[in-house]
């Protein structure tokens, strides 16, 4: 993917490009759509591969309804995320074509392209506590287009489960590795298959689970190569770090 800012610039220079078509060019790149107080990075796509995903969290209806008109009269793919069970159910009534995951919490309409990648990005959750977070992640890579499997309650209490499908998980390109209470499943399965383990620490868990703090620092300070840690319960920051991995540049 060519950044053309420097050829607009090139251009200009050597007289090729005038001043407002110069203008012009940077400002429908670089532009946005004010939708009613929130700003739509229109051309996202073109500078980072993927669109501009929306946390749903803390805008309104209205606000939302006006996202998704947007996206639909514009052609344009959208991802809502953490939305809650009414607000996701109103509008996959406008848009009955959209996904909703009412445990992921997450509202898709349209997908990007299919991408081209070796192999696929695995999703493994310790416990049915963390499938919410999971569900996030795998609804974010579809959208994303990007191939992924998902093996729920593999955790390290019943460590057989997760070995019972090691053989797949060392396909992966990527593996998201999602865990509560202590957070070892991350470092566990990083030392068992050669591809990056993204962890993700949920808030599942009593006491000094801390809402995820402990899983948290259990992950940060694992003694396995190749793990790297997301915030808690982000399920979507791990997933678009896995898709960034995967992605194959384009050519240009």
């Amino acid at each position: 993917m060519t950044e053309p800012l420097g050829n607009w610039l090139k251009a200009w220079k050597n007289n090729a490009l005038d001043l407002a078509e110069l203008e012009k060019n940077i400002r429908e790149y670089y532009g946005f759509t004010d939708i009613n107080r929130l700003c739509w990075d229109d051309n996202r796509v073109q500078r980072q591969g993927f669109p501009e995903v929306v946390l749903a969290s803390g805008k309104t209806q209205e606000q939302l309804t006006e996202l998704l008109s947007y996206a639909i009269n514009q052609s344009k793919p959208l991802l809502l995320t953490r939305l809650s069970k009414e607000m996701g159910e109103y509008l996959h009534t406008l848009a009955p074509q959209a996904k909703w995951d009412e445990i992921g919490r997450v509202f898709s309409y349209g997908q990007c392209s299919h991408q081209t990648i070796r192999s696929f990005v695995a999703v493994v959750t310790a416990g049915a506590a963390d499938e919410s977070v999971a569900r996030e992640a795998v609804a974010t890579l579809e959208f994303l287009g990007i191939p992924v499997k998902a093996y729920y309650d593999r955790g390290v209490a019943g460590i057989h489960r997760l070995l019972a499908v090691c053989k797949e998980l060392k396909d992966a390109q990527v593996c998201i590795a999602i865990a509560g209470m202590e957070g070892a499943l991350p470092t566990v399965i990083s030392g068992l298959i050669s591809a990056p383990v993204i962890g993700v620490p949920t808030s599942a868990g009593y006491g000094v689970a801390q809402n995820g703090m402990t899983a948290l620092f259990g992950m940060l300070t694992s003694c396995a190569d190749k793990v790297a840690v997301v915030n808690i319960d982000n399920g979507y920051g791990a997933a678009r770090v896995a898709a960034a991995i995967c992605r194959e540049k384009d050519p240009s």
